[in-house]
């Protein structure tokens, strides 16, 4: 069981590895508000990746192949919210960042950094095609309660890559101060 969790846990981390938006709304948090919902955000994205490994391991899989269009309907929805948050995101004016690290956020902020995380990741029509392929190669000879603890394990894993993330975001924003929102230019924006 030990080994399952391990094998999970550097499944988790390593899958969360490729930027996708929730790695970007990680570091936005990050950046704009505080590490505490960042790191919120990530546990919404690894709270999926958990489900996901479990779905794939119990033959989601194999339903996904059988009907196609279920698949391209996955895609299809997930590629327009994804593209709608990139250009909310991107529409956002930068500025200099908002001195709130040291406020403690509000519990519906919490909440809704966990939505965002959870949102993110479910409607990423690569996470789930992702976690089909890796259950298939990785997890496929694994029993229900090692799987079980192997999704305890993608969790874990994927909760320390997300809070790494949100760390290193961090400490560029302190680090950096006001010039941590720059553009590709090295131009500070100013605020619309």
């Amino acid at each position: 069981m030990e080994l399952a969790f391990l094998r999970g846990a550097i499944l988790g981390f390593v899958i969360c590895i490729p930027i996708g938006p929730v790695n970007v709304a990680v570091i936005d948090t990050a950046i704009r508000r505080t590490l505490l919902l960042a790191i919120m955000v990530g546990i919404g994205g690894a709270a999926v990746d958990f489900l996901y490994s479990q779905l794939a391991v119990t033959g989601l899989g194999a339903l996904l192949r059988e009907a196609p269009t279920v698949s391209r309907w996955f895609e299809g929805v997930g590629g327009v919210v994804l593209v709608a948050y990139g250009v909310v995101v991107t529409k956002r004016p930068l500025g200099p960042v908002e001195a709130t690290a040291d406020a403690s956020p509000k519990t519906a902020a919490v909440l809704a950094a966990l939505g965002t995380g959870i949102s993110l990741m479910l409607l990423n029509p690569a996470t789930i095609v992702s976690w089909l392929f890796l259950a298939g190669v990785f997890l496929s000879d694994l029993g229900r309660g090692a799987a079980l603890v192997c999704g305890l394990g993608v969790f874990a894993g994927g909760t320390a890559w997300f809070c790494l993330v949100a760390w290193l975001a961090q400490k560029g924003r302190v680090r950096l101060g006001p010039r941590a929102a720059l553009d590709f230019d090295g131009y500070v924006f100013d605020r619309v």
